[in-house]
C-alpha cells in the first residue's frame, strides 16, 4: 500500500512543479523571412515536381520544435486533458487486481479547463480510495474562484451523492496538470531537449505530428528531481530501461507525452514497470464550467478508507 500511494505521488509531482523546478520561459527567436528569388524566364516550362515529405524530421531542428512546441503548449488558456499511470510488478499487500496485460492502472485523470476554471474526474485504484468505486471515480470543479468535490468521498467529508464545497486552501487536482507546470518540467535545466531525437510521425486529433525519443538517459534525469522526494519505487541507479517520448502536432504544441521506466528496486527480485501517458488536446476550444448551485459544506471527514467494489 505505501508503494501504491508513493507511485500516485509520483504522477501528480512528476506533472506539476513538485520536485522539479521550472525554468524560466525562453523567449523564441524571431525568423526573418529570406527575400525571394527572382524567377529564371524558360522557353519551355518544366514541370513542377511534387516535393515529398522526409520521412524523420531534421535532427538539428529537433531542439527547436520541442522548446517552440513547449513554449505554445504552457500558453494554452483552454484545453482538455487525460493523464494515465500504471504500474506492474511486485506491489505489495493491498495492491488492486491487475488487467489482462499485468498493468495496475493507479490514477486514470480526464478533464477540461477554461481559463481558472475546470472540471476534474478521478478513477482508478487511487479515486477508490476515496469513493470506493473504481468505476465511477471522483469528480472535482473549479468555478469562479472556489472548488467543489462530487461525493460520495468520505475521507473528504463528502459522505453522499451531492456537490461538496471545498475549503479554499484545497484545491482541484487541475492545479497540478497545469500545462505550464508540465512543460515547465521539461524545461528545466535537468533536460538537456538536444537529446531527443526523430522518431517518425503519428496522427493524433486529425494533425501529423512528429515524434521525439528521449533515452534513458534524458528520461532519468527528467524523473531525477521526483525521485529526490522519495517517490519513484526503484532509485534511479536501478533503472534497467526508461524512455520519454514527446508528439508536437502541425498546431505546433505538445499533444502526448509518455514515460516509461523499468527497474528492480533494492531488496526486490522481479522488476517494476511504470507507465504514464499524457494527452493535450481541443487547445482554444469552446469549453464551459458552471460552478453547481446547491452545493454543500463539507462534513467532518471519515478516517475509514473505503473498501473499492470488485
Amino acid at each position: 500500500m505505501k508503494r501504491i500511494l508513493l507511485l500516485t505521488a509520483l504522477t501528480l509531482t512528476l506533472v506539476g512543479c513538485g520536485g522539479i523546478g521550472a525554468a524560466p520561459t525562453p523567449v523564441p527567436p524571431t525568423n526573418t523571412p529570406l527575400p525571394t528569388p527572382t524567377p529564371r524566364p524558360t522557353a519551355t516550362p518544366r514541370p513542377t515536381p511534387t516535393p515529398v515529405p522526409p520521412t524523420q524530421p531534421p535532427t538539428p531542428a529537433s531542439t527547436d520544435v520541442i522548446q517552440s512546441g513547449l513554449i505554445a503548449t504552457a500558453g494554452a488558456d483552454t484545453y482538455r486533458i487525460e493523464l494515465s499511470f500504471k504500474t506492474k510488478g511486485a506491489m505489495g499487500e493491498g495492491a488492486p487486481a491487475a488487467s489482462a496485460d499485468g498493468m495496475i492502472e493507479i490514477i486514470n485523470l480526464k478533464g477540461e479547463v477554461a481559463g481558472d476554471n475546470s472540471r476534474i474526474v478521478l478513477s482508478g485504484f487511487f479515486a477508490a480510495l476515496l469513493s470506493g468505486d473504481p468505476e465511477r471515480g471522483t469528480e472535482f470543479l473549479t468555478a469562479d474562484g472556489k472548488s467543489y468535490i462530487r461525493g460520495p468521498a468520505p475521507l473528504f467529508g463528502a459522505p453522499d451523492d451531492a456537490w461538496y464545497e471545498l475549503p479554499p486552501d484545497q484545491q482541484s487536482p487541475a492545479e497540478t496538470v497545469d500545462p505550464d507546470q508540465i512543460t515547465g518540467s521539461l524545461r528545466s535545466g535537468n533536460v538537456d531537449l538536444s537529446r531527443f531525437t526523430p522518431g517518425g510521425f503519428e496522427t493524433l486529433d486529425g494533425q501529423r505530428c512528429a515524434i521525439f525519443v528521449g533515452d534513458k538517459e534524458t528520461t532519468i534525469n527528467l524523473l531525477n528531481g521526483v525521485n529526490q522526494q522519495g517517490t519513484l519505487p526503484f532509485a534511479p541507479q536501478d533503472v534497467d530501461q526508461a524512455e520519454t517520448r514527446l508528439s508536437i502536432c502541425e498546431d505546433g504544441r505538445l499533444h502526448k507525452m509518455t514515460i516509461d521506466v523499468t527497474g528492480t528496486a533494492e531488496g526486490q527480485t522481479e522488476p517494476t514497470s511504470v507507465s504514464m501517458l499524457l494527452r493535450l488536446f481541443d487547445f482554444n476550444s469552446e469549453i464551459q464550467i458552471v460552478a453547481p448551485t446547491d452545493a454543500r459544506p463539507l462534513e467532518p471527514p471519515s478516517m475509514t478508507v473505503p473498501t473499492p467494489s470488485p
